[in-house]
């Protein structure tokens, strides 16, 4: 497995806590034998526990703008950030990073500008 989405993944889940106002932006699916849904996640070890047969082994990239002025933005990756580096910081990675990192920084987020 190579790429931004690694490592450690993370994914948006309402039921697990995730508030119902969080966008999600980008997913990148985990369709490997390697990864595996987190422990607690399960009522029993059975066969559709990897990446290879169960859709919430994945990467979610998230957003949520809150009303008082505050934002959250997630990966949902362990691997994000050893990507910013690949061919020179010209690459996707890079380009997400500065565009969220501006918006945070020229407060451009608004609530009403997502989802």
């Amino acid at each position: 497995m190579t790429g931004a989405a690694g490592i450690e993944v993370d994914r948006a889940d309402p039921a697990l806590g995730t508030p119902r106002d969080t966008v999600v932006l980008a997913t990148a699916p985990i369709a490997s034998a390697r990864y595996f849904v987190a422990i607690e996640d399960l009522e029993a070890i059975d066969g559709c526990t990897s990446g290879e047969r169960n859709h919430n082994v994945r990467a979610d990239m998230t957003l949520r703008v809150l009303a008082g002025g505050g934002a959250v933005f997630s990966v949902g990756s362990i691997a994000w950030s050893s990507c910013l580096p690949h061919d020179g910081y010209d690459n996707n990675v890079e380009r997400v990073t500065w565009n969220i990192l501006r918006a945070f920084l020229e407060d451009e987020l608004e609530p009403t500008t997502i989802g």
